[in-house]
């Protein structure tokens, strides 16, 4: 009976020993048949080991992106130069890998460059990593303004404190006026957000307001009257600056925003543009009538020198606008016809106000 018992303590013992041995032969076998980096790639990670295959699964991946990207098949040209001092992600490297498999449960097989991006960009990574995240990702195919959106969006920070969002556009290129995935450019996505263009960690000295969104300049589809702000003050002539139907950006202020508040400290309309009509003959003083804050930006126009008598196309006036609003709050029955009575009395004898040239 005691050799029998002993005989089955030796047997576990060898089992104890002689199991995981196996198990980690089998493990090498599998990946010196997918490419025989065992050594480098098999680690564990939170507990668990990378799934045999995710490593290759990643670097077929890649060079597919590659492609995409009308790169060489297969090859990580530098495109982005890392700057001085920030090093190459290396596949082999486990402790490049160690960061990538913590964030995607241990499997690489269904990673973009995208996600490598984004990981680069996270605060949890450790901060030494994330530029040489971002720049292996973007030779691999990622999305530059998608990364960019991120880094924006994240508050993104390199390891030396720097904007990880001002680095990208300082010393890697990246547009801050290109498309995102998409098909919108970064700025509007921003602001459609409701985030704004108050970044305190990136230049706007690259911004182009003439940039289109669906046709029209990007400064004609921000509601928030900051934007508008930093915008117009980028815009070196705002009356070269046109949306569809012939209006500039002074227009728009005039119909949505206060104008003493969003034009710039000791801004003036030149004289010879005071009156500018847009393609229908409406001048900002039509558009401060029909807008939002008719009083303010009227007494504002009125100050500078705009003609109220002046008539559109259909002979409208922007007293005569006025007029007709002011019927419509007393609730008169046709508040139409006070403000064609004010059109015929105040405005000259001189027929349509011609297109502007």
């Amino acid at each position: 009976m005691n050799k029998h018992c002993k005989w089955i303590a030796l047997t576990g013992l060898m089992a104890i020993l002689f199991v995981p041995s196996i198990s980690y032969a089998q493990n090498k076998g599998q990946f010196i048949k997918t490419g025989g980096r065992y050594i480098r790639s098999l680690f564990s990670s939170g507990g668990k080991e990378v799934v045999p295959g995710s490593l290759d699964g990643l670097r077929i991946n890649l060079e597919n992106y590659v492609k995409k990207a009308a790169l060489a098949p297969g090859v990580s040209p530098i495109q982005y130069v890392p700057r001085e001092g920030v090093e190459i992600i290396d596949l082999n490297s486990r402790r490049h890998m160690k960061v990538l498999t913590s964030f995607f449960k241990n499997d690489l097989s269904g990673v973009t460059p995208d996600d490598i991006g984004y990981v680069g960009l996270a605060r949890s990574t450790p901060a030494e990593l994330r530029e040489p995240l971002v720049v292996f990702a973007l030779n691999h195919g990622a999305h530059p303004i998608d990364l960019l959106d991120y880094a924006l969006w994240n508050r993104s920070k390199c390891a030396s404190g720097e904007s990880a969002a001002e680095v990208l556009v300082r010393d890697y290129g990246l547009n801050p006026n290109g498309l995102s995935s998409n098909g919108k450019p970064i700025l509007y996505e921003i602001m459609s957000r409701g985030e704004g263009l108050a970044w305190e960690d990136v230049t706007l000295s690259g911004i182009d307001v003439n940039v289109k969104v669906d046709g029209d300049p990007l400064i004609f589809r921000t509601e928030w009257k900051d934007d508008f702000y930093k915008l117009f003050a980028l815009t070196e002539d705002p009356w070269k600056v046109t949306n569809g139907m012939g209006a500039d950006p002074v227009h728009m202020a005039s119909s949505s925003f206060i104008l003493e508040k969003v034009m710039p400290k000791g801004f003036q309309i030149p004289k010879e543009n005071i009156n500018k009509p847009d393609n229908f003959g409406n001048t900002y003083a039509h558009y401060a009538a029909e807008g939002k804050y008719a009083a303010e930006n009227i007494e504002y126009l009125r100050k500078q020198g705009a003609d109220l008598t002046r008539p559109n196309h259909q002979g409208e006036t922007p007293l005569g606008i006025l007029g007709k609003r002011m019927a419509r709050l007393a609730g008169l029955e046709n508040p139409a016809a006070l403000g064609h009575t004010v059109d015929r009395f105040v405005a000259p004898r001189r027929g349509p106000t011609p297109r502007w040239d």
